[in-house]
């Protein structure tokens, strides 16, 4: 295998540092992998601070998503509580 196609940066990983290293060793072994959403090769020396600005988007909506989620959830078991306390 030599090409990847992926949809977008967000598909590799949520992790910025675990996509640079994924796309790393890829490009060791001779892969290159196409993001179709932001049009960049990972083969593309010039576009990897492109890449790594794109994953730490992608980490930071990921974190700001679980936070969301466990805020939530934590407000919903303070309601019932109230409810049944």
């Amino acid at each position: 295998m030599d090409f990847i196609l992926t949809k977008s940066i967000s598909r590799v990983s949520r992790d910025a540092l675990d996509t640079l290293l994924i796309i790393r060793k890829l490009k060791e072994r001779g892969v290159d992998m196409y993001f179709e959403k932001e049009n960049i090769h990972s083969n593309d020396g010039s576009k990897e601070f492109d890449i790594a600005v794109g994953a730490a988007l992608v980490q930071e909506e990921s974190h700001n998503l679980s936070e969301n989620i466990s805020w939530d959830i934590r407000e919903n078991v303070k309601q019932v509580l109230r409810v049944f306390c």
